[in-house]
């Protein structure tokens, strides 16, 4: 390893934070799904509200009714405990598994959104962020934090997010 390389090894973990990182990912995906859970389960923002979408959902996609209660309450209820960080995994399974399904349904209109109906262009994104906060956790910065849920330190591997910590290689 180098002089230069050393050098900005260093100043990345003087500056770099992945807790602050992790928040602001939280608060990015949360915000983007949140209003969709309005609109789906209230009606707000010009939304067709539960009925409107469990009818919508079911005659158009059939999709279960109650496969459709669970992809608004994992909007509205999942969104909310992303930015929160509350139950972060749980919560961000959720809304990536939701918008995994609402790509497979816009698939045939396209990447991009246009006058056939919403592209994949917008949920792609997502499912990686929530893939990301599955297998990172929500960070310090989080309700699970305070109440004294899940690990104090963000896992090094995908084995430590599965198991009960660090692997001893004993």
């Amino acid at each position: 390893m180098g002089l230069r390389s050393m050098q900005s090894n260093k100043l990345m973990k003087k500056y770099y934070n992945a807790d602050l990182t992790l928040l602001l990912i939280r608060i990015g995906l949360g915000v983007c799904i949140f209003p969709d859970g309005l609109q789906k389960a209230l009606g707000w923002l010009g939304g067709p509200g539960f009925s409107g979408t469990l009818t919508e959902f079911t005659s158009l996609f059939h999709i279960p009714p109650y496969l459709t209660a669970l992809a608004i309450l994992a909007e509205l209820l999942g969104s909310l405990g992303v930015i929160f960080g509350f139950l972060t995994r749980l919560s961000a399974a959720g809304v990536g598994f939701t918008m995994l399904v609402a790509s497979y349904y816009s698939f045939p209109n396209g990447y991009f959104e246009g006058g056939k109906g919403p592209g994949v262009q917008f949920f792609v994104p997502g499912i990686f962020i929530a893939i990301a906060l599955i297998l990172a956790g929500g960070g310090e910065y989080t309700l699970d934090r305070y109440l004294k849920f899940g690990k104090r330190q963000l896992a090094n591997s995908p084995v430590e997010v599965l198991g009960d910590g660090p692997v001893n290689p004993s």
